[in-house]
């Protein structure tokens, strides 16, 4: 062990990269990951004097019994990964709810829209909405206040997207079936992750867009990546019931945590600006 020290910090998401340091640890031999997060706590913690912080005690008392600690000390890491907090694609497709831009696959005939359900807006419009929403999570708030310290770098690992056994699912995320139906979810998909990389950007955070591999149909997350997942609970192993469609397993957490990693790499190479 060397030193270094990340911190991991969210919601029930970071459930996937928690037990990814258990489960494939020696994949990172150097690296301690402290956790720091709970279920619904997080957002009732502020940043201050460069530490992550509550004056709420329930909520101190519920991150500390999940992560032993209820105060972060910011000075103390390399970096902080975030996820969770409803800093996601998914939730940022809202805006694909009620307008349209001219560049979508599925808009073959402009004049038709006249009249229509769908809004027709210009590209930089869509992007100010997504941006708009997404700077609204209490995921970024946490991130852009953490990054704003300059005590330590920050990453926003994106949310999981739903598995794709929801494609099937007629109760719920009608937004991504419409999309998925429509040849409009590569669009769609890559259109947030960008937006969202400019706006992390613009607030010194990096963003990191979920892993490749792990995704299918531009709009969900491969059954390899999903199936097995674990509860954040303070006793190990807890596994989510079979209609969980939306929390990411070990392997998805490991391959989060190596693109961490090697953006923190990329960044110690990059020249000085």
């Amino acid at each position: 062990m060397t030193g270094r020290r990340i911190a991991l910090v969210g919601n029930s998401h970071m459930a996937a990269l928690a037990s990814a340091t258990k489960r494939h640890g020696d994949r990172w031999p150097d690296v301690r990951f402290d956790l720091f997060g709970d279920h619904t706590a997080m957002g009732k913690f502020t940043v201050r004097e460069g530490l992550v912080q509550s004056e709420d005690a329930e909520a101190r008392a519920s991150v500390h019994r999940l992560c032993g600690r209820d105060v972060l000390d910011l000075a103390d890491y390399e970096a902080v990964i975030l996820t969770g907090l409803q800093f996601s694609v998914f939730a940022a497709l809202r805006p694909f709810r009620d307008v349209v831009v001219t560049s979508q696959p599925s808009i073959t005939d402009v004049a038709a829209l006249a009249g229509g359900e769908h809004q027709l807006v210009s590209f930089g419009a869509l992007g100010a909405m997504v941006e708009d929403f997404l700077s609204q999570t209490p995921g970024f708030a946490l991130a852009r206040d953490i990054a704003a310290t300059g005590l330590t770098q920050v990453i926003i690992a994106s949310q999981p997207r739903p598995s794709i056994a929801a494609r099937e699912d007629a109760r719920q995320f009608n937004r991504l079936r419409t999309l998925d139906r429509d040849g409009d979810g590569a669009f769609a998909s890559q259109f947030v992750d960008k937006r969202a990389a400019l706006l992390c950007k613009a607030a010194g955070i990096r963003y990191l867009p979920q892993p490749g591999k792990s995704i299918t149909h531009n709009l969900y997350t491969r059954h390899p990546f999903m199936r097995g997942s674990v509860r954040l609970a303070a006793r190990e192993g807890l596994s989510h019931g079979r209609e969980d469609v939306i929390h990411a397993n070990a392997a998805f957490g490991a391959l989060v945590i190596d693109d961490a990693l090697k953006t923190l790499e990329s960044a110690k190479d990059a020249p000085a600006v």
